[in-house]
Protein backbone atom coordinates (compact mmCIF):
# COMPACT_ATOMS: atom_id res chain seq x y z
CA UNK A 1 0.00 0.00 0.00
CA UNK A 2 2.78 2.01 1.03
CA UNK A 3 4.24 1.80 -2.24
CA UNK A 4 1.31 2.14 -4.39
CA UNK A 5 0.75 5.20 -2.20
CA UNK A 6 4.31 6.86 -3.11
CA UNK A 7 4.68 6.16 -6.99
CA UNK A 8 2.24 9.32 -7.81
CA UNK A 9 3.97 11.47 -5.25
CA UNK A 10 7.28 10.67 -6.38
CA UNK A 11 5.95 11.19 -10.22
CA UNK A 12 4.68 14.76 -9.17
CA UNK A 13 7.83 15.66 -6.74
CA UNK A 14 9.95 15.07 -10.18
CA UNK A 15 7.32 17.27 -11.99
CA UNK A 16 7.32 20.38 -9.91
CA UNK A 17 11.28 19.96 -9.58
CA UNK A 18 11.77 19.64 -13.27
CA UNK A 19 9.01 23.18 -13.65
CA UNK A 20 11.29 24.71 -10.96
CA UNK A 21 14.80 23.85 -12.66
CA UNK A 22 12.91 25.52 -16.06
CA UNK A 23 11.77 28.67 -13.54
CA UNK A 24 15.74 28.80 -12.39
CA UNK A 25 17.27 27.81 -15.71
CA UNK A 26 15.24 30.60 -17.48
CA UNK A 27 15.07 33.18 -14.74
CA UNK A 28 11.77 33.78 -13.74
CA UNK A 29 9.18 32.54 -11.47
CA UNK A 30 5.71 31.26 -11.64
CA UNK A 31 4.96 34.57 -10.02
CA UNK A 32 5.45 36.33 -13.07
CA UNK A 33 2.17 35.49 -14.47
CA UNK A 34 -0.06 36.60 -11.26
CA UNK A 35 2.08 40.13 -11.56
CA UNK A 36 1.60 40.15 -15.91
CA UNK A 37 -2.54 39.93 -14.92
CA UNK A 38 -2.47 42.97 -13.05
CA UNK A 39 -0.12 44.96 -14.94
CA UNK A 40 -1.03 48.14 -15.77
CA UNK A 41 -2.64 48.77 -19.29
CA UNK A 42 0.60 50.05 -21.13
CA UNK A 43 3.44 47.24 -20.89
CA UNK A 44 5.69 49.42 -22.06
CA UNK A 45 5.35 52.39 -18.89
CA UNK A 46 4.81 49.50 -16.09
CA UNK A 47 5.48 52.23 -13.29
CA UNK A 48 3.32 54.93 -15.07
CA UNK A 49 5.51 57.12 -15.05
CA UNK A 50 6.36 58.14 -18.96
CA UNK A 51 2.68 59.15 -19.59
CA UNK A 52 2.08 56.78 -22.10
CA UNK A 53 -1.83 56.53 -23.59
CA UNK A 54 -1.93 56.83 -26.74
CA UNK A 55 -3.84 53.75 -28.25
CA UNK A 56 -2.79 54.40 -32.20
CA UNK A 57 0.38 51.89 -32.06
CA UNK A 58 -1.66 49.38 -30.51
CA UNK A 59 -4.50 49.91 -32.52
CA UNK A 60 -2.24 49.65 -36.12
CA UNK A 61 -0.68 46.38 -34.97
CA UNK A 62 -4.41 44.94 -34.04
CA UNK A 63 -5.31 45.92 -38.04
CA UNK A 64 -2.62 44.87 -39.15
CA UNK A 65 -2.67 40.97 -41.35
CA UNK A 66 0.63 41.11 -42.90
CA UNK A 67 2.32 37.21 -43.29
CA UNK A 68 4.26 38.34 -39.93
CA UNK A 69 1.48 39.25 -38.19
CA UNK A 70 -0.79 36.59 -39.46
CA UNK A 71 2.41 34.00 -38.26
CA UNK A 72 2.39 35.52 -34.66
CA UNK A 73 -1.61 35.04 -34.88
CA UNK A 74 -1.27 31.14 -35.40
CA UNK A 75 1.37 30.54 -32.92
CA UNK A 76 -0.40 32.74 -30.15
CA UNK A 77 -3.90 30.69 -31.35
CA UNK A 78 -1.36 26.72 -30.82
CA UNK A 79 -0.36 28.06 -27.14
CA UNK A 80 -3.78 28.81 -25.96
CA UNK A 81 -5.04 25.52 -27.37
CA UNK A 82 -2.07 23.68 -25.36
CA UNK A 83 -3.19 25.64 -22.28
CA UNK A 84 -6.96 24.91 -23.25
CA UNK A 85 -6.16 21.02 -23.88
CA UNK A 86 -4.28 20.92 -20.11
CA UNK A 87 -7.00 22.81 -17.78
CA UNK A 88 -6.93 19.87 -15.74
CA UNK A 89 -3.04 20.05 -15.49
CA UNK A 90 -2.23 23.36 -14.25
CA UNK A 91 1.19 22.80 -13.38
CA UNK A 92 1.47 21.57 -17.74
CA UNK A 93 -0.02 24.91 -18.60
CA UNK A 94 2.34 26.89 -16.30
CA UNK A 95 5.24 25.40 -18.36
CA UNK A 96 3.31 26.06 -21.67
CA UNK A 97 3.12 29.76 -20.19
CA UNK A 98 7.08 29.52 -19.50
CA UNK A 99 7.83 28.27 -23.32
CA UNK A 100 5.66 31.17 -24.38
CA UNK A 101 7.55 33.86 -22.26
CA UNK A 102 11.05 32.88 -23.70
CA UNK A 103 10.69 30.49 -26.54
CA UNK A 104 8.43 32.37 -28.88
CA UNK A 105 7.30 30.22 -31.88
CA UNK A 106 8.79 27.02 -30.33
CA UNK A 107 8.63 24.92 -32.79
CA UNK A 108 10.87 27.13 -34.65
CA UNK A 109 12.74 28.28 -32.11
CA UNK A 110 16.24 30.15 -32.50
CA UNK A 111 19.44 28.37 -31.08
CA UNK A 112 19.78 31.94 -29.31
CA UNK A 113 17.50 34.97 -28.87
CA UNK A 114 16.52 37.73 -26.97
CA UNK A 115 14.84 37.00 -23.31
CA UNK A 116 11.12 38.76 -23.56
CA UNK A 117 12.26 39.77 -20.21
CA UNK A 118 14.94 42.11 -21.53
CA UNK A 119 12.59 43.99 -24.23
CA UNK A 120 10.01 44.59 -21.78
CA UNK A 121 13.03 46.39 -19.42
CA UNK A 122 14.34 48.03 -22.82
CA UNK A 123 10.97 49.62 -23.61
CA UNK A 124 10.05 50.98 -20.30
CA UNK A 125 13.57 53.19 -21.26
CA UNK A 126 12.43 57.05 -21.99
CA UNK A 127 13.18 57.81 -25.04
CA UNK A 128 12.37 61.35 -26.96
CA UNK A 129 11.51 60.35 -30.69
CA UNK A 130 8.65 60.43 -33.05
CA UNK A 131 6.09 57.41 -33.11
CA UNK A 132 4.20 56.74 -36.37
CA UNK A 133 1.31 54.65 -36.79
CA UNK A 134 0.45 53.41 -39.96
CA UNK A 135 -3.29 52.37 -40.81
CA UNK A 136 -3.97 51.79 -44.61
CA UNK A 137 -0.50 52.97 -45.61
CA UNK A 138 -1.57 56.63 -43.57
CA UNK A 139 0.77 57.52 -41.12
CA UNK A 140 -0.37 59.31 -37.75
CA UNK A 141 1.83 60.74 -35.20
CA UNK A 142 1.48 58.59 -32.22
CA UNK A 143 4.58 60.20 -30.14
CA UNK A 144 5.75 63.58 -30.28
CA UNK A 145 9.44 64.51 -29.60
CA UNK A 146 8.66 66.81 -27.43
CA UNK A 147 6.60 64.35 -24.97
CA UNK A 148 3.22 65.86 -25.16
CA UNK A 149 2.23 62.71 -26.77
CA UNK A 150 3.23 58.90 -25.69
CA UNK A 151 2.42 56.20 -27.44
CA UNK A 152 1.40 52.93 -25.35
CA UNK A 153 1.52 49.43 -25.81
CA UNK A 154 -0.45 46.72 -24.75
CA UNK A 155 0.97 43.15 -23.70
CA UNK A 156 -0.18 41.93 -27.07
CA UNK A 157 2.03 44.49 -28.75
CA UNK A 158 4.99 43.83 -26.73
CA UNK A 159 4.37 39.98 -27.20
CA UNK A 160 4.19 41.09 -31.57
CA UNK A 161 7.44 42.69 -31.22
CA UNK A 162 9.21 40.19 -28.96
CA UNK A 163 8.01 36.96 -31.67
CA UNK A 164 9.16 38.91 -34.21
CA UNK A 165 12.75 40.00 -33.30
CA UNK A 166 12.78 36.44 -32.18
CA UNK A 167 11.88 34.70 -35.86
CA UNK A 168 13.76 37.01 -37.76
CA UNK A 169 16.81 36.14 -36.21
CA UNK A 170 16.13 32.24 -36.84
CA UNK A 171 15.01 33.21 -40.42
CA UNK A 172 19.28 34.81 -40.69
CA UNK A 173 20.24 31.77 -39.34
CA UNK A 174 18.80 29.44 -41.35
CA UNK A 175 19.99 31.35 -44.22
CA UNK A 176 23.53 32.74 -43.28
CA UNK A 177 25.88 32.43 -40.37
CA UNK A 178 23.67 33.45 -37.19
CA UNK A 179 23.79 37.37 -35.84
CA UNK A 180 24.78 37.30 -32.50
CA UNK A 181 21.42 38.32 -30.48
CA UNK A 182 23.30 40.08 -27.73
CA UNK A 183 24.80 42.34 -30.16
CA UNK A 184 21.13 42.76 -32.25
CA UNK A 185 20.04 43.82 -28.66
CA UNK A 186 22.45 46.21 -28.07
CA UNK A 187 21.78 48.02 -31.30
CA UNK A 188 18.18 47.84 -31.07
CA UNK A 189 17.90 48.86 -26.93
CA UNK A 190 20.28 52.42 -28.17
CA UNK A 191 18.53 53.41 -31.40
CA UNK A 192 14.87 53.08 -30.20
CA UNK A 193 14.67 50.91 -27.00
CA UNK A 194 12.60 48.27 -29.48
CA UNK A 195 9.82 50.95 -30.15
CA UNK A 196 9.86 49.86 -34.16
CA UNK A 197 7.61 52.93 -34.38
CA UNK A 198 10.39 55.26 -34.52
CA UNK A 199 11.51 57.96 -36.79
CA UNK A 200 13.85 61.02 -36.20
CA UNK A 201 16.59 62.65 -37.27
CA UNK A 202 17.11 60.74 -40.59
CA UNK A 203 16.82 57.27 -38.60
CA UNK A 204 13.93 55.31 -39.31
CA UNK A 205 12.18 52.24 -37.56
CA UNK A 206 13.67 49.28 -34.91
CA UNK A 207 16.75 49.92 -36.85
CA UNK A 208 16.96 53.38 -37.49
CA UNK A 209 17.62 53.03 -41.32
CA UNK A 210 18.99 55.63 -43.48
CA UNK A 211 19.17 55.88 -46.96
CA UNK A 212 22.57 53.87 -47.60
CA UNK A 213 21.93 50.26 -45.82
CA UNK A 214 18.65 50.59 -47.79
CA UNK A 215 19.89 51.25 -51.14
CA UNK A 216 22.59 48.90 -50.61
CA UNK A 217 20.49 45.86 -49.94
CA UNK A 218 17.53 46.90 -51.86
CA UNK A 219 19.63 47.94 -55.37
CA UNK A 220 17.54 50.93 -56.04
CA UNK A 221 20.48 52.54 -58.25
CA UNK A 222 23.63 52.11 -60.25
CA UNK A 223 26.41 50.39 -57.94
CA UNK A 224 23.74 50.12 -55.59
CA UNK A 225 22.67 46.11 -54.17
CA UNK A 226 26.08 44.93 -52.62
CA UNK A 227 24.19 43.34 -50.37
CA UNK A 228 21.39 42.17 -52.65
CA UNK A 229 21.92 38.95 -51.40
CA UNK A 230 20.14 39.04 -48.06
CA UNK A 231 16.69 39.35 -49.97
CA UNK A 232 17.46 36.84 -52.55
CA UNK A 233 18.38 34.60 -49.75
CA UNK A 234 15.40 34.81 -47.80
CA UNK A 235 12.90 34.97 -50.78
CA UNK A 236 14.66 31.17 -51.62
CA UNK A 237 14.31 29.70 -47.82
CA UNK A 238 12.86 26.96 -47.00
CA UNK A 239 13.00 27.43 -43.62
CA UNK A 240 9.55 28.07 -41.76
CA UNK A 241 10.89 30.78 -39.89
CA UNK A 242 11.21 33.11 -43.11
CA UNK A 243 8.31 32.16 -44.50
CA UNK A 244 6.73 35.67 -42.85
CA UNK A 245 9.12 37.94 -44.25
CA UNK A 246 9.48 36.00 -47.68
CA UNK A 247 6.63 38.12 -49.45
CA UNK A 248 8.56 41.28 -48.59
CA UNK A 249 12.04 40.07 -49.95
CA UNK A 250 10.51 39.01 -53.14
CA UNK A 251 8.49 42.10 -54.20
CA UNK A 252 11.57 44.08 -52.83
CA UNK A 253 13.57 42.21 -55.48
CA UNK A 254 11.09 43.30 -57.90
CA UNK A 255 10.56 46.37 -57.39
CA UNK A 256 13.13 47.74 -54.57
CA UNK A 257 11.44 50.17 -51.46
CA UNK A 258 11.78 54.17 -51.10
CA UNK A 259 15.30 54.49 -50.47
CA UNK A 260 14.87 57.63 -48.40
CA UNK A 261 12.45 55.53 -45.07
CA UNK A 262 12.29 59.19 -42.64
CA UNK A 263 10.21 59.83 -46.14
CA UNK A 264 8.52 56.88 -45.96
CA UNK A 265 7.74 56.15 -42.76
CA UNK A 266 5.35 53.60 -43.50
CA UNK A 267 7.11 51.32 -45.65
CA UNK A 268 9.76 51.05 -42.52
CA UNK A 269 7.38 51.37 -39.11
CA UNK A 270 3.87 50.08 -40.19
CA UNK A 271 2.81 46.78 -38.59
CA UNK A 272 1.31 45.83 -42.02
CA UNK A 273 4.94 45.13 -43.31
CA UNK A 274 7.18 48.04 -42.54
CA UNK A 275 8.02 46.63 -39.03
CA UNK A 276 9.24 43.25 -40.97
CA UNK A 277 10.80 45.34 -43.61
CA UNK A 278 12.74 46.77 -41.07
CA UNK A 279 13.74 43.83 -39.23
CA UNK A 280 14.99 42.44 -42.76
CA UNK A 281 17.01 46.06 -43.63
CA UNK A 282 18.86 45.99 -40.28
CA UNK A 283 19.60 42.39 -39.84
CA UNK A 284 20.52 42.32 -43.47
CA UNK A 285 23.20 45.36 -42.57
CA UNK A 286 24.77 44.23 -39.80
CA UNK A 287 25.28 40.93 -41.97
CA UNK A 288 26.94 42.49 -44.80
CA UNK A 289 29.24 44.58 -42.92
CA UNK A 290 30.36 42.05 -40.18
CA UNK A 291 31.10 39.63 -43.29
CA UNK A 292 32.03 41.81 -46.42
CA UNK A 293 33.94 44.36 -44.42
CA UNK A 294 34.91 43.75 -40.80
CA UNK A 295 35.86 40.24 -41.13
CA UNK A 296 37.38 40.86 -44.83
CA UNK A 297 39.73 43.98 -43.12
CA UNK A 298 40.75 41.67 -40.02
CA UNK A 299 41.86 39.10 -42.27
CA UNK A 300 44.18 41.16 -44.51
CA UNK A 301 45.64 42.01 -40.91
CA UNK A 302 44.66 40.16 -37.85
CA UNK A 303 43.27 36.86 -39.09
CA UNK A 304 43.60 35.68 -35.43
CA UNK A 305 40.85 38.01 -34.10
CA UNK A 306 38.32 36.37 -36.70
CA UNK A 307 37.86 33.69 -33.31
CA UNK A 308 37.12 35.70 -31.02
CA UNK A 309 32.99 36.62 -31.30
CA UNK A 310 33.02 39.88 -29.15
CA UNK A 311 35.41 41.97 -31.43
CA UNK A 312 33.74 41.14 -34.29
CA UNK A 313 30.68 42.35 -33.24
CA UNK A 314 32.16 45.24 -31.42
CA UNK A 315 33.55 46.15 -34.74
CA UNK A 316 30.26 45.33 -36.64
CA UNK A 317 28.58 47.84 -33.79
CA UNK A 318 30.83 50.01 -34.67
CA UNK A 319 30.62 49.52 -38.60
CA UNK A 320 26.70 50.10 -38.42
CA UNK A 321 27.19 53.93 -36.16
CA UNK A 322 27.10 57.20 -38.00
CA UNK A 323 30.55 56.80 -38.93
CA UNK A 324 29.56 53.62 -41.05
CA UNK A 325 32.02 50.44 -42.18
CA UNK A 326 34.64 52.26 -43.64
CA UNK A 327 35.15 54.22 -39.72
CA UNK A 328 35.55 50.75 -38.08
CA UNK A 329 37.88 49.52 -41.25
CA UNK A 330 39.89 52.53 -40.41
CA UNK A 331 39.79 51.53 -36.21
CA UNK A 332 41.64 48.13 -37.48
CA UNK A 333 44.69 50.15 -39.86
CA UNK A 334 45.10 53.07 -36.93
CA UNK A 335 44.85 50.70 -33.66
CA UNK A 336 47.76 48.65 -36.10
CA UNK A 337 45.83 45.26 -35.10
CA UNK A 338 47.42 41.91 -35.67
CA UNK A 339 47.61 38.51 -34.56
CA UNK A 340 49.82 39.65 -31.36
CA UNK A 341 47.35 42.36 -30.33
CA UNK A 342 45.58 41.11 -26.67
CA UNK A 343 41.87 40.23 -27.65
CA UNK A 344 41.23 42.18 -23.72
CA UNK A 345 42.30 45.46 -24.99
CA UNK A 346 41.58 45.51 -28.34
CA UNK A 347 37.52 45.42 -26.76
CA UNK A 348 38.57 47.80 -24.15
CA UNK A 349 39.71 49.70 -27.03
CA UNK A 350 36.39 49.49 -28.95
CA UNK A 351 34.27 50.35 -25.76
CA UNK A 352 36.04 53.60 -25.84
CA UNK A 353 34.71 54.66 -29.08
CA UNK A 354 31.72 57.30 -29.08
CA UNK A 355 29.25 55.11 -31.00
CA UNK A 356 30.07 51.77 -29.18
CA UNK A 357 30.18 53.58 -25.85
CA UNK A 358 26.82 55.23 -26.07
CA UNK A 359 25.54 51.84 -26.54
CA UNK A 360 27.11 50.70 -23.62
CA UNK A 361 25.20 53.32 -21.83
CA UNK A 362 22.21 52.45 -23.00
CA UNK A 363 22.30 48.87 -22.09
CA UNK A 364 23.30 49.85 -18.15
CA UNK A 365 20.17 51.75 -18.64
CA UNK A 366 18.32 48.48 -19.88
CA UNK A 367 20.16 46.67 -17.17
CA UNK A 368 19.16 49.16 -14.15
CA UNK A 369 15.04 48.66 -15.34
CA UNK A 370 15.96 44.79 -15.09
CA UNK A 371 17.62 44.98 -11.72
CA UNK A 372 15.94 47.92 -9.77
CA UNK A 373 18.37 48.75 -7.23
CA UNK A 374 21.98 47.17 -8.84
CA UNK A 375 24.12 49.88 -9.94
CA UNK A 376 26.64 47.45 -11.17
CA UNK A 377 26.66 44.68 -13.50
CA UNK A 378 29.48 42.49 -14.64
CA UNK A 379 31.03 42.66 -17.88
CA UNK A 380 28.74 39.53 -18.74
CA UNK A 381 25.37 41.37 -17.84
CA UNK A 382 27.15 44.15 -19.84
CA UNK A 383 27.83 42.05 -23.22
CA UNK A 384 24.30 40.89 -23.14
CA UNK A 385 24.47 37.16 -22.13
CA UNK A 386 21.93 37.71 -19.51
CA UNK A 387 19.33 38.70 -21.79
CA UNK A 388 19.95 35.26 -24.36
CA UNK A 389 18.89 32.09 -24.23
CA UNK A 390 20.85 29.26 -26.21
Amino acid sequence: FRVWLMKPIVRVMKFIRALLFLSLTLGISFSSFAEEAEAPLCANDLNGIKGSSDQLVNKSIQASRDPLMMSFMKYKADLDKLCDDNKSRPFYSQAISLIAEFAPNFSISPANYIKKSCIQASLQRDISQNGYACINGKSTKAQTIDGRKKACLSQNSVDFIHYSVNTALKCFASIDKALDARFIMKKFNNETGFNFFYSYGGGTGIGQLISYPVRDIGGQGKGDGNARFVLEDIAASQDPACAPFQKIASGDLAKPPASTPSRNVCSYVGADTGFARNLIYSFGYYLHNRENYIKRGLLRRAPELIKNKDIVNYLTLLAYGPDGPSYAQSFIRNKRLNNKSNPNNVIELLKKETYVKATENKMKELLKELHPGEKNFSGSDMRGDSCVAR
